[in-house]
């Protein structure tokens, strides 16, 4: 009977342990999970109605041709967002680029478009290393845009 309890404690243990080592993205640091991706495509976007709550707007403001385009954050601060997969204009593959920072305890990402004299500022609402959710207030309502890679 001891020997029963002593190796059912053992595996517990031995579970916990492994479970414990396991890295999660929330350790690492969100620089890292925003460079880390190889280009964010937004999935989702909504709008906050005038009763609090969030409505998606996505394909009523995105044509399909730009919910493919990618975001890729570089490490050396510079972004670029490309006209990805189906072209909206066969064109022009760079639809913006810019710098970006983290402030705010890297609770903020903000975006200044290359020649555009203004800057964006967003607030990560979460990050993983597959998903990002960011909000703003930049003109009318709050937003909140859902990125995967």
């Amino acid at each position: 009977m001891k020997n029963k309890v002593t190796i059912l404690l053992c595996l517990i243990l031995t579970v916990g342990l492994i479970s414990s080592c396991k890295k999660d993205d929330d350790d690492k640091p969100r620089k890292d999970l925003l460079t880390g991706s190889t280009c964010w495509k937004i999935t989702k976007y909504e709008e906050r109605d005038d009763k609090g709550n969030f409505v998606d707007f996505t394909n009523d403001t995105y044509d399909a041709c730009e919910l493919d385009d990618c975001t890729r954050f570089g490490a050396d601060g510079n972004y670029v967002n490309t006209d990805s997969g189906v072209k909206c204009d066969p064109d022009n593959s760079i639809l913006e680029e810019g710098t970006w920072s983290l402030i705010d305890g890297d609770k903020k990402i903000v975006m200044t478009p290359t020649g555009l004299g203004f800057s964006v500022t967003f607030t990560i609402e979460s990050i993983t290393a597959n998903t990002l959710v960011v909000t703003t207030s930049f003109i009318g309502p709050e937003l909140r845009i859902t990125y995967k890679n």
